[in-house]
């Protein structure tokens, strides 16, 4: 499959997404140096939001049918799929915080970049919102076109806004991990019901990944001192 190709069908599939979540699109905005500069410490919020259903195209919305479109992420983000209920079970009977996993790996990029002198004070000069948007498991390579019986990764779309002490809102990014990302190993849905400590870091690993993306255009922070 050409990129071409690829490129149409993910356009169509986040189309198909939007119409049937009923999501709006995602919104924008860049941080200046000069305003990077001003925020010499950030807070990190403790919560981070799910969704209630994670998007998951397993081996049951395969095996009914629904290859691609809005059918397919019908199926998938039903609460009645199986593979959905089961990825759920899993991530609560292991205690799997995907929220937490979220927040640690977001304050550890932003460490390693040195974006501002002070991350995850109690009260920063500007605070990170975090949201999980969708998440779930795909089929590695290219999903919705994939055989049934094909080994999932996990994929993960992350939202982030920075908001100063009167709501003011300096920076709003959005990024996510797709099934098409070769970074992370793909394993049998069986195998990954049967293996919470992989699953675990499997989800870190999109974390860090999908973090790094969403903090890309954020230099060192001129008064950063490590």
């Amino acid at each position: 499959m050409t990129h071409r190709i690829r490129a149409i069908l993910v356009t169509a599939l986040l189309l198909g997404l939007v119409t049937t979540t009923g999501c709006a699109l995602p919104s924008y905005k860049t941080l200046s140096r000069e305003q990077q500069a001003a925020v010499r410490s950030v807070s990190i919020t403790k919560s981070v939001a799910l969704p209630e259903v994670p998007l998951v195209f397993g081996p049951s919305v395969n095996a009914g049918g629904f290859l691609f479109g809005p059918l397919a992420l019908a199926t998938a983000t039903s609460s009645d799929n199986p593979d959905s209920q089961a990825l759920t079970k899993h991530f609560a009977d292991h205690k799997i915080d995907l929220g937490e996993i979220v927040r640690e790996e977001f304050i550890a990029r932003l460490a390693q970049i040195r974006a501002f002198p002070a991350v995850d004070v109690a009260q920063g000069d500007a605070n990170f919102e975090l949201v999980v948007e969708s998440y779930g498991l795909n089929a590695a390579g290219f999903s919705p076109l994939s055989p049934v019986n094909h080994p999932l990764i996990p994929t993960l779309r992350l939202g982030a806004k920075l908001t100063t002490r009167n709501g003011e809102v300096l920076w709003e990014n959005h990024a996510n991990l797709p099934a098409m990302d070769n970074r992370i190993e793909g394993h049998m849905f069986e195998e990954i019901l049967a293996n919470p400590d992989q699953t675990r870091e499997a989800f870190r690993k999109a974390a860090e990944i999908v973090s790094g993306d969403l903090l890309k255009d954020f230099g060192v922070h001129p008064a950063s001192v490590y």
